[in-house]
């Protein structure tokens, strides 16, 4: 009986030293929490964005942006290092207008690990102007025109009409014609 309540209590204070030692390890790893989250994008343009992040972590040896054409990241189209860790935004440019991209931060850190960021998209945008014509018999007809402001060789132009009776609204925001605008026609 003696060695049986002996027992009992060895095996309570090894139970309660090792829930100590649980809880001591993780207060540390509370303490050295690494995350990286991103923001939505801004500046959006044509041909590139500015990424915005929070890290908590203070041990990060490098940044990398990453943007790609898929969730996936297996077509990577851009990689841009972040050499100055205060920083806490990048600006991209060299992209194609009109097209949506996905973006990520991978950070480094001295272990040799990596964190990776929650995953953004971004959809880059193309020029746009309200044009009106009049007719020989005194109508107006107006559109809008958009196509990529810095495209060199343009496609020919894609009309999008609408049917009698029904606004224009069908054709705006469709992934066809963004789909042709990436392509290089005016629509």
């Amino acid at each position: 009986s003696k060695f049986s309540n002996m027992n009992k209590k060895y095996i309570q204070t090894i139970s309660v030293i090792l829930i100590l030692l649980s809880l001591y390890s993780c207060d540390k790893k509370t303490d050295s929490i690494q995350s990286i989250s991103l923001n939505s994008a801004s500046s959006i343009s044509e041909t590139g964005f500015t990424a915005h992040w929070e890290t908590i972590s203070s041990d990060i040896q490098s940044l990398t942006l990453e943007i790609a054409t898929d969730e996936e990241f297996s077509n990577i189209v851009k990689s841009s290092i972040i050499n100055d860790l205060k920083f806490d935004h990048h600006t991209i440019d060299g992209l194609q207008g009109a097209r949506k991209y996905y973006f990520r931060l991978n950070a480094k850190l001295p272990t040799g690990e990596s964190i990776i960021s929650n995953i953004k998209t971004v959809k880059t945008t193309y020029f746009s102007q309200v044009v009106t014509y009049q007719t020989e018999d005194g109508l107006t007809i107006s559109g809008k025109l958009s196509y990529l402001n810095y495209n060199e060789n343009p496609m020919p132009a894609v009309i999008f009409m609408h049917e009698m009776g029904v606004f224009v609204n069908n054709w705006n925001n469709s992934e066809v014609v963004d789909g042709l605008i990436a392509k290089g026609y005016a629509c």
